[in-house]
């Protein structure tokens, strides 16, 4: 296990907090779920990874103006979802 891991395992000052990382980690993968496999992998790669639009262009085998695209709507989709949320 990880050091920092371990470290919030131990800590009970820490705990609510690696709860909360915890937590809003699994809402963003439950939410990038919902999205199309293109728009996820255009979202991932740009927003997350912070690769350039050309790059991620090329490992998808795709335009750089397609990835601008998808993530465009990767994001309007987000955003939606995010307003459903109670």
């Amino acid at each position: 296990m990880k050091e920092s891991v371990l470290r919030y395992l131990v800590c009970p000052e820490c705990h609510g907090a690696f709860t909360l990382a915890v937590e809003a980690r699994d809402e963003v993968v439950r939410l990038l779920k919902g999205l199309a496999p293109r728009e996820r992998a255009a979202i991932v790669l740009t927003q997350i990874l912070d690769l350039p639009t050309e790059e991620a262009g090329r490992m998808l085998g795709i335009k750089a103006s397609t990835i601008r695209v998808l993530t465009m709507r990767a994001r309007a989709h987000l955003r939606a979802k995010a307003v459903e949320l109670p």
